[in-house]
């Protein structure tokens, strides 16, 4: 349950995080799987965040590594100054 409840609020978090970072349309398609179109990375924050090691340990506990998901971290000054470029437009 309370696995369920952590990868729950993991795809929360980063959805709120890729809304927030762009308002133009994603070149995504809805009919296909996501994971071929993102290369099956997920995209963190700064390597020693203690989120980090929650997603990590939800791709094992998920098996998700079993389907080549991978977990890339970025710094906080990156995406901070992603983040402001994207208000700005």
């Amino acid at each position: 349950m309370w696995k369920k409840l952590r990868l729950i609020s993991l795809l929360s978090i980063v959805s709120l995080l890729l809304v927030s970072c762009g308002t133009e349309l994603a070149p995504y398609d809805a009919k296909k799987p996501l994971g071929e179109q993102i290369n099956y990375t997920i995209t963190g924050i700064d390597a020693g965040a203690g989120i980090m090691l929650s997603t990590q340990n939800a791709i094992k506990a998920y098996k998700l590594d079993d389907y080549n998901w991978q977990l890339q971290t970025s710094s906080t000054a990156a995406m901070t100054s992603t983040l402001e470029k994207a208000i700005k437009r």
